[in-house]
């Protein structure tokens, strides 16, 4: 685990490890966070065990709120993707998601990343200005990168 069981975090929530009794929070929060193609169940258990120690829970209380998935390019030396980040929307807007996406910035960087990259909707205004504000630029834009009408921006930033 990146920051252990107990968790790592703020006065009133925390970010630790995925555990696999966090799948069905993991799944609700897909289903009330993006529409279109969500991650099925069996998905976010198969991340999960692929993906242990890239895999990050945000909580508040007992309750899981967040996640994201943070995993280095197998492809690209150096290079690292936010594959998901998600935080329900009653718990957003209080430094949850910025939480999640710091810590897993630091996670790459453990693993010798210098660049994060991540794809976003066009239309995901307040997806864009979390990645912004953490000093994230466009790169390209990519027609139908997930299929027909599925249209992605990619948005890259340097780790330091």
């Amino acid at each position: 685990m990146i920051y252990g069981d107990d968790g790592f975090g703020e006065a009133d929530h925390f970010i630790r490890g995925y555990r696999i009794e966090d799948a069905p929070a993991v799944h609700k929060i897909e289903q009330e966070c993006f529409d279109g193609d969500r991650y099925p169940l069996f998905l976010i258990i198969q991340l999960g065990e692929i993906f242990t120690n890239s895999f990050l829970i945000a909580g508040r209380g007992t309750a899981v709120v967040g996640y994201a998935i943070a995993v280095p390019d197998g492809n690209r030396v150096a290079c690292g993707w936010i594959l998901s980040i998600a935080v329900l929307p009653e718990h957003r807007r209080i430094g949850i998601g910025n939480q999640l996406l710091a810590v897993a910035e630091e996670h790459l960087r453990s693993r010798g990343c210098t660049e994060a990259r991540t794809t976003v909707r066009p239309g995901n205004i307040p997806s864009q200005c979390l990645f912004r504000r953490r000093g994230y630029l466009q790169s390209s834009s990519m027609s139908d990168y997930f299929g027909p009408g599925e249209h992605r921006l990619l948005l890259a930033a340097r780790l330091k």
